[in-house]
């Protein structure tokens, strides 16, 4: 597996070790002080996430046109 496989299996494996029955159990362990730093940093994450998606798409839609 690559690195790239290894570290997407690793960041899936944490998001969803963090919800149990729906609910964010991760929220149920964070000190109060720091949950709008740990949001800033979840946001900014998501965003790099989303940009990768989009990358990877379409490199894929790429290699279907040839």
């Amino acid at each position: 597996m690559s690195r790239m496989d290894k570290t997407v299996e690793r960041i899936i494996t944490a998001i969803a070790g963090g919800f149990k029955d729906g609910e964010c159990v991760a929220l149920k362990s964070v000190d109060p002080t720091k949950a709008d730093k740990w949001a800033d940093t979840l946001a900014a994450a998501s965003r790099t996430i989303r940009s990768m998606e989009a990358q990877l798409r379409e490199a894929h839609a790429r290699t279907m046109l040839m």
